[in-house]
């Protein structure tokens, strides 16, 4: 662990558990800056992905009307493994949502919160996610939180890429909604094994996540060591520093808002310029970085 940084990674929650609530208090209580998971919660595929709170809230049930009997069929899938029910069924659309309504606008409203507080941390905890391995378009993707408010400064939303800098055949991507690449493919990583670690081979987009927060808290870890105070480093901060210095590839045009993959050396040393130019006591804001790209 960094002095005086710590990065918490969450894997594998539910939206319907509190622990992601409770994970983003605590977070804050103990000064965390950086959370890297791979989260989201998945309704129904053709339910589309909504920016932010307000237009979700609203969207979800206009999505939910639009559906039609040919949809019957997948939902009723998809709703028996979210409610480990493989008994259930809907004699006609209208069972189906009122059914939804009913048992599962409680999960949704959680869902809500999470969103909500996700915003509440926009100055202080900077969330790197994965965009998902479905080899999709975020446009069609399930409503998911926290990749549906990739427009938040504290959220960044990863795809994977393969060493040759394609995107990953599986990697979720969006021109907007996901914001970088992270080379994932075939990365030798060390795994705990009783007490010992042995090499594995891994990949991933969740393994691209990882290679961002990594950047994210050796920035963080940067200006601490010149004596800035990181709880007045933003977390919009970190997260324009790490995709204005992204490096652009032909191959990811049109993938990820950037363009390009996550460029370490050059996020670093662009830091080590701004902490030539700036005194400690200085506060941060993107706008005077500006020149530094």
């Amino acid at each position: 662990m960094l002095k005086d940084l710590a990065v918490v990674g969450i894997k594998g929650l539910s939206i319907r558990s509190d622990i992601f609530l409770e994970t983003l208090r605590y977070a804050k209580t103990k000064g965390v800056k950086v959370i890297n998971m791979s989260f989201g919660m998945e309704l129904e595929p053709s339910i589309p992905y909504f920016s932010d709170v307000d237009e979700t809230k609203e969207g979800f049930w206009i999505a939910l009307a639009d559906w039609d009997d040919k949809k019957l069929g997948l939902a009723v899938n998809l709703f028996r493994k979210e409610l480990d029910d493989p008994t259930l069924s809907f004699s006609t659309l209208k069972d189906m949502l009122d059914m939804i309504r009913s048992k599962l606008k409680s999960n949704y409203a959680k869902m809500i919160q999470g969103a909500n507080e996700i915003k509440t941390q926009e100055n202080d905890i900077l969330i790197v996610t994965a965009a998902g391995n479905d080899h999709s378009h975020l446009e069609t993707m399930p409503l998911m939180v926290p990749q549906n408010f990739y427009a938040l400064g504290n959220v960044i939303v990863v795809a994977a890429a393969t060493q040759d800098g394609h995107l990953s055949p599986y990697s979720n991507w969006h021109p907007e909604r996901v914001h970088v690449a992270a080379i994932a493919d075939e990365l030798v990583m060390l795994e705990p094994q009783n007490k010992q670690t042995k090499r594995i081979t891994t990949g991933g987009t969740s393994a691209a996540t990882a290679q961002v927060s990594k950047l994210a808290g050796v920035i963080y870890h940067l200006f601490s060591q010149h004596g800035f105070d990181i709880q007045k480093i933003k977390p919009i901060l970190v997260k324009t520093l790490i995709l204005r210095t992204a490096a652009p590839k032909d191959r990811l045009k049109g993938k990820v808002q950037t363009g390009g993959l996550i460029d370490p050396k050059r996020a670093i040393e662009t830091v080590e310029k701004i902490i030539q130019r700036f005194p400690p006591t200085k506060e941060l804001r993107v706008e005077d970085i500006e020149s530094f790209f």
